[in-house]
């Protein structure tokens, strides 16, 4: 997903909530059910969308974070596969040179599906 796609979602969202929010308000007012803070006998009706307002930057902050740290953990771990399968190319690449440095034919053969071969390998020419 986009970084423009994410935010229309979001816009979208937040939206719905604003509309969602003044609809209840509308309710609450309709059936006097207004208990936010009252002035010389009467409901703050401004107050009370001020309130629901401030309630819904709130919430809409705390998703963005929240949202903000699930794409950065994916974009963190995406970019750590790619350095370990460059490293481990790298690690690979280096070892077959060695082997061909040496003549050692038949290990070479062997690298590619033993682990516990390879493993001993890299650390015989200091790879790893």
């Amino acid at each position: 997903m986009g970084k423009n796609d994410s935010i229309t979602k979001k816009y979208m969202r937040q939206n719905d909530r604003f509309a969602d929010a003044i609809t209840l308000l509308n309710e609450c007012v309709k059936a006097n059910l207004m208990t936010t803070q009252k002035r010389g006998g009467k409901t703050d009706v401004c107050k009370g969308i001020k309130d629901l307002v401030e309630e819904e930057k709130e919430k809409s902050r705390t998703e963005g974070r929240t949202e903000g740290r699930i794409e950065g953990k994916t974009e963190g771990e995406r970019i750590g596969e790619i350095r370990g399968e460059i490293r481990g190319e790298d690690y690979m690449a280096t070892l077959v040179g060695k082997l061909l440095e040496d003549n050692r034919m038949s290990e070479l053969q062997k690298i590619s599906s033993d682990k516990e071969l390879r493993e001993k390998l890299y650390k015989e020419y200091g790879i790893k």
